[in-house]
């Protein structure tokens, strides 16, 4: 979802001169995050093969989240005007 609102954002920010793309960065980040704490809290409580998901959904989660990181420096970086 951040990456489309990555490539339609810019536009909006560029007219209103807000940052709505930051935001969504934002947002985005904590989700994964969360989601990211949440598999890894949940995985000690399980054995076996349903603590080998939920660790490894806490690892995706991790990895999306330093995408989203990274996407996100990217809209700090770069003026949403350039375009």
């Amino acid at each position: 979802m951040n990456t489309e609102l990555g490539q339609t954002l810019p536009y909006v920010d560029c007219v209103t001169r807000h940052s709505w793309s930051g935001v969504a960065t934002v947002v985005t980040l904590a989700v994964a995050i969360a989601a990211s704490a949440w598999s890894a809290r949940t995985a000690r409580q399980l054995a076996g093969t349903e603590r080998f998901v939920a660790l490894s959904g806490s690892g995706i989660s991790s990895i999306v989240a330093f995408a989203v990181v990274l996407q996100g420096v990217a809209t700090l970086v770069v003026d949403p005007c350039m375009r």
